[in-house]
């Protein structure tokens, strides 16, 4: 049992190098998330810039655990250090809540749990989708908790389901029905194997009873809001599949073989016997997560890259199955060799990916300081470079700014929303000026920031840019970033 924990302590430490080769791991969206978090914060204390564009969204919608997490952490730390305690709870809590939901299932099945090692680092949390990823650590720790507790019926019981409930629900909303889809199945078998079909409505009401306000508030929240649907033809979504669409590629070489080598082998492995096998839950949520992936939409309007989501679900229900099971002590060390190596080099590939990421963070923070607090900054990012899509908010995360770039604000599913869409207005300003006029009031740019390689394609922007260029003084200027003070 030692050996098993040392191992598994070893698995934590390597993949938390990431984290600390860095002042800051850059995620796509999570530049934004890090500056709406801000933007809560100044809003609460009353800060009337801020107030004067923006608002808290009052409705209690999903996306916001990760956003109230980020708000706490900035009460107290600088903006990097908020984003990186983030990363090593999401890292730890993770693997932690994987690991215990394995050992509740098989007590015996501990040396597998670093089945959840490879999925760690998934594309979605590197596009900074915080919530969803933090709802996968909420879904492994209320199974674990009904597993345990199931036959209770006293007020702490209800309490604590209620709570997970509503705290998978606040993280994602298509996770929570993942969850509540698990229990049902969960419930089902449990009548199956007592031969009483009455359990069904036994133990289905205790789990019901806790779930339906946050179903409420899922329901609520779907129905308001009208969605056009798009789909990703069959085709592609077996290529993807096949290619671990969800897992990024840090190194243009990296192939995932060794991966589907071992989730291949031991699925036999665990098929070909005859006795009794553990986790059938997990391997049917696997299968019902497949079926979804190739009928559900991609995008629903107000949400999207579903099928992404769907195919990593279904790999950790594949993974929970096959960890919780029990096998050959020397198979079960070539598997723990064999990923060890594979997960060695690709957290090499991930430290480059992060470090080049991470100076570009920097600097960008760097100008962050030399910009007066409540300004109004027009950030141009230029072509090439998504993964820096919305780097310019990293302008807003440590002073109040109003930058006209915020994805977020301009959706009403989270925390903070645009009263007066400034940005909007300037994009539908026909004379490409920096200063528009709203109800009579004129509101002026103070600050254009323009950073990347390449040229923007955007007409208005090219234009500004190019006044700029002959009227404006460079506040900034690097080989990726330059500044300028706007003057009119």
């Amino acid at each position: 049992m030692f050996k098993e924990k040392l191992i598994f302590l070893i698995f934590l430490i390597l993949h938390l190098l990431p984290l600390f080769s860095v002042d800051v791991m850059l995620t796509l969206d999570g530049s934004s998330h890090l500056y709406n978090a801000k933007l809560f914060n100044e809003i609460i204390a009353g800060n009337e810039t801020v107030t004067a564009f923006y608002k808290i969204n009052t409705e209690i919608v999903p996306n916001y655990i990760g956003h109230l997490s980020l708000s706490f952490f900035l009460l107290f730390l600088s903006p990097i250090l908020a984003l990186k305690l983030l990363h090593i709870l999401y890292v730890v809590g993770i693997v932690w809540a994987f690991r215990k939901l394995v050992l509740t299932v098989n007590p015996k099945a501990g040396w597998l749990s670093i089945f959840i090692f490879p999925f760690i680092y998934n594309g979605l949390f590197i596009a900074g989708f915080y919530n969803f990823s933090i709802a996968i650590i909420f879904l492994f720790i209320t199974l674990r908790y009904w597993i345990l507790n199931k036959e209770r019926n006293d007020l702490n019981f209800y309490g604590a389901l209620i709570l997970l409930f509503f705290i998978t629900y606040l993280s994602h909303s298509f996770t929570f029905a993942i969850l509540c889809l698990t229990i049902g199945i969960f419930t089902i078998q449990e009548a199956i194997k007592s031969k009483n079909i009455w359990n069904i409505y036994n133990y289905g009401k205790k789990a019901l009873l806790p779930a339906l306000p946050s179903i409420f508030l899922s329901l609520s929240f779907v129905l308001k809001r009208e969605a056009s649907y798009s789909y990703i033809y069959y085709i592609d979504l077996w290529k993807s599949a096949i290619q671990m669409w969800f897992l990024p590629v840090f190194d243009a070489n990296q192939k995932f073989t060794p991966l589907w080598f071992i989730l291949i082998v031991l699925s036999f492995v665990v098929l070909w016997r005859k006795n009794r096998k553990k986790g059938t839950v997990f391997f049917i949520m696997m299968l019902i997560s497949f079926v979804l992936y190739f009928y559900m939409p991609d995008d629903v309007g107000y949400a999207g890259v579903f099928s992404q989501r769907i195919l990593y679900l279904g790999f950790l229900f594949w993974i929970l199955w096959l960890a919780v099971q029990s096998y050959n002590k020397y198979l079960v060390w070539s598997i723990t060799l064999l990923l060890f190596v594979f997960q060695y080099g690709r957290i090499n590939d991930i430290e480059k990916w992060a470090i080049y990421r991470n100076n570009k963070a920097k600097e960008m923070l760097k100008v962050a300081e030399l910009i007066p607090k409540n300004s109004i900054i027009k950030p141009i990012r230029k072509l090439f470079i998504w993964d820096f899509f919305h780097l310019s908010n990293l302008l807003g995360a440590n002073k109040p700014q109003i930058i006209l770039e915020n994805y977020e604000a301009a959706h009403d599913y989270f925390p903070v929303e645009w009263k007066l869409n400034i940005e909007k207005e300037f994009k539908e300003n026909a004379n490409c000026y920096f200063e528009t006029t709203i109800k009579d009031k004129t509101y002026k740019i103070d600050y254009l920031v323009v950073f990347g390689y390449g040229e923007t394609d955007i007409p208005c922007e090219k234009q500004q840019i190019e006044y700029a260029e002959k009227n404006f003084e460079k506040f900034y200027e690097s080989d990726f970033v330059v500044v300028y003070k706007v003057v009119l």
